[in-house]
């Protein structure tokens, strides 16, 4: 089933115009203003959830953010290190255990990502991401703002 998602996956990536991320997969990291966020590894959609799946929209697409729906928690790489962030707070719409609105934090990093599902572009058992924003809050107090696409996957118990 890993195998059918991974390819779903990428079919969603060229559908979505994302699909840049399978053919320039040299790109291993983006950059968010004073954080580096390094490309993710293959991570693995559990039986009974849901989970969020995020790339940067960038001229080299990467895949920087993996979130699950139970516990609610994120995760990215930065510094060759994965980070658990949990999730801090939600709010508008709900698809899929995931929200129109939603922050996590964690280990003095913190990011709010807003996220428009796309209704027109229906997913067994997901939900693509029309467009989407990443925002973390600079040292110098600044915002880096990253645009983000993606998709919402859920795999049946």
């Amino acid at each position: 089933m890993a195998g059918f998602l991974r390819v779903a996956c990428l079919a969603l990536l060229v559908a979505t115009g994302c699909g840049a991320a399978i053919a320039q997969s040299a790109a291993n990291h983006v950059d968010a203003g004073d954080l580096r966020l390094e490309s993710l590894p293959q991570q693995v959609l559990e039986s009974g959830h849901c989970s969020l799946f995020l790339w940067s929209r960038s001229e080299r697409p990467v895949f920087i953010l993996f979130a699950q729906d139970n516990p609610a928690r994120a995760t990215v790489r930065m510094q060759g290190k994965l980070r658990t962030l949990e999730r801090a707070s939600v709010s508008g719409k709900q698809t899929y255990g995931y929200f129109e609105s939603q922050s996590f934090s964690g280990g003095g990093v913190a990011f709010k990502i807003d996220l428009a599902f796309d209704a027109d572009s229906p997913v067994k058992d997901g939900a693509v991401i029309k467009t989407g924003i990443l925002r973390t809050r600079m040292s110098d107090g600044s915002e880096a703002v990253l645009p983000v696409g993606g998709m919402v996957g859920c795999k049946a118990a």
